[in-house]
């Protein structure tokens, strides 16, 4: 008994949920290996030690499953019935610690995986709202609004795979289609800035100065 816990201790703490919420994979593997040693110190009960595996996996499968991945949830659930019946097989301590370790890393495959699939799919909505509103006002609160979306879930999905973020890329993309009515129409560098949702003509010279070193006036001449 680990803290007073008849059952695997870990399933408790808060800090190891942390860890699995961000796949800390050596940090996981760390707290594991050392748990195995208590287990085999204190010659842990093999049929607790069955039931733990079984409530690890309902863990893990709860967490891989908010993905909502109807085709990877039906292979997480194959994944699962083959854990559940090599579980009940085990015969000694060994083979359920050895088995534990097989369990905790491909449920981390999972995520890994999902993690990739979900902000992949995060990140093309949150494109397709930016380019289809790029002729007005956006911020980073109408983003998180409209697609029902946190702010640092937002930017940080868009930072990881763009390299820049939501408000700098939203801004160069206005600039290069101010570049085009510069060029090609002959609206009033104050209507431009009306028709791309800058505050006002100065906040709009201002960016354009900042991003192509001239100001718009100069751009047009040219």
């Amino acid at each position: 008994m680990i803290e007073g816990f008849i059952s695997d201790y870990f399933i408790f703490v808060p800090e190891f949920d942390a860890l699995l919420d961000i796949n800390n994979i050596s940090e996981i593997n760390r707290i594991i290996e050392n748990k195995h040693k208590y287990e085999l110190e204190v010659e842990k009960n093999i049929e607790d030690k069955r039931i733990d595996l079984f409530i690890w996996q309902g863990v893990l499968v709860r967490k891989i499953s908010q993905a909502k991945n109807m085709v990877m949830n039906t292979i997480m659930h194959e994944t699962y019935n083959k854990f559940y019946q090599r579980i009940k097989s085990c015969r000694n301590l060994k083979e359920l610690q050895h088995l534990e370790n097989e369990i905790f890393s491909v449920y981390s495959d999972f995520v890994i995986y999902y993690s990739e699939v979900t902000d992949n799919y995060t990140l093309n909505r949150i494109l397709k709202h930016i380019h289809m509103n790029i002729e007005s006002y956006i911020s980073l609160q109408d983003i998180s609004e409209d697609l029902n979306l946190s702010k640092p879930y937002i930017s940080l999905v868009f930072k990881k795979h763009m390299g820049l973020t939501v408000m700098d890329y939203i801004m160069n993309l206005k600039i290069n289609r101010a570049k085009t009515f510069l060029t090609t129409t002959t609206q009033s560098i104050m209507e431009i800035s009306q028709i791309l949702g800058f505050h006002d003509s100065s906040h709009f010279g201002k960016t354009f100065k900042k991003i192509t070193g001239v100001t718009a006036r100069e751009y047009r001449k040219r």
